[in-house]
C-alpha cells in the first residue's frame, strides 16, 4: 500500500525505505506487525527502517562517500 518503497537485504538485515512522510504509517502497529511477519517467513533475522526515507540513488551515494 505504499506509493514508493524499497527493501534491501544483505543476508543479515533488511533495510526498508519508504517516503519520509510515510514512515509513521510503516511503524503503525498493524503495518509493523505485517512487515515483521513477512520478513520472518522469508528468513530475515533483522529488519530496520531508513529514517532518512526513500531517495533514488542512495546506494550509489553511500558507495562513493
Amino acid at each position: 500500500g505504499f506509493r514508493v518503497f524499497r527493501a534491501r537485504f544483505d543476508g543479515t538485515l533488511m533495510r526498508i525505505e519508504v517516503e519520509a512522510s510515510e514512515i509513521p504509517r510503516l511503524v503503525a502497529p498493524g503495518t509493523r506487525a505485517a512487515v515483521l511477519a513477512r520478513a520472518k517467513e522469508a528468513g530475515v533475522p533483522l529488519v530496520t527502517i531508513d529514517l532518512e526515507g526513500f531517495e533514488s540513488g542512495k546506494l550509489n551515494r553511500e558507495a562513493f562517500a
